[in-house]
This record gives C-alpha cells, structure tokens and sequence, in this order.
C-alpha cells in the first residue's frame, strides 16, 4: 500500500528514523538507570548524561543509517542537527503549550480505568510535531545530499 505522493524510499527512510528514535529512548532511559541505580549518580547528572548519550546515539543512527549521509563535515553536521534538536525542541513545547491552553483541564475516562488529561493529549500531538518536523529537518537541512 502506498500514500499518494510519498515515495516507497521516503516511507523507508521515516520508518528508519522512527526506529532509531525508540532505540534513541531505550539507550537514554540505559545510561540514566545505570548511572543512577547501579553507580550512585546524581539523579540530575544520570539525566543530563542519558540525555546526551541518547542525543550522540541519534546523531550516529541518523547519519549513518537513515540518512547515509557521506559528508566528512561531521563538525558541522553535529552542530546542525543540535540545532534542529533545539529548534524542534521549541516548536514542540510552543505546541504542547498552545493545545492545553485551548483543551483547559478536561479529562478523558479510557477503558481500564486509565485517565487521559489535555496535558496528556497536548503532549502526544506535540510529539508527533517534534517527530515530523525533526526529520523534515534533518533531510533537508542537517543531512541534505
């Protein structure tokens, strides 16, 4: 099954970069729980560290899997794609904030008893944005051939 107007190769390539996004998360959530659990280490720094962990593991992935970037520019294409982090980063909470803003305090009862909050479905809709427009810039800006 195809979408009309988005190419086989293009599907691929998202689905490659979502891969590499859960195995972005399970590489963060690592570093932070062995840091933390196993070592001692501030919960705060296991954090930080996690995090940038997680952000050196994205940037390899997405250069040499997704993207099969073959620039020798690594420098600048690290800086570029922290920058699309920020930038996404930002657009993301500008979402997060503007859909609860406009949903209020309202809950949702989900089967099983589960309660979903407008922060909640705030939040997933600005995750979708940040993934979308992540790798909308990371193809045509970061990594672009």
């Amino acid at each position: 099954m195809t979408i009309p107007g988005i190419h086989r190769r293009d599907a691929k390539q998202f689905a490659k970069y979502i891969l590499v996004g859960g195995g972005n998360t399970l590489v963060t959530l690592t570093v932070i729980l062995l840091l933390k659990s196993v070592l001692g280490v501030n919960p705060w720094l296991s954090n930080a560290i996690g995090y940038v962990a997680g952000m050196i593991n994205s940037f390899l992935w997405n250069k040499l899997w997704v993207f099969r970037s073959r620039s020798r520019r690594f420098h600048v294409e690290a800086f570029r794609f922290f920058a699309g982090f920020l930038i996404c980063y930002a657009g993301q909470f500008a979402v997060t904030v503007a859909m609860t803003s406009v949903l209020g305090a309202r809950e949702w009862l989900l089967p099983g008893g589960f309660t979903l909050s407008a922060y909640g479905v705030a939040t997933i809709i600005g995750m979708g944005f940040y993934t979308v427009c992540n790798y909308i810039y990371n193809r045509v800006v970061t990594f672009k051939s």
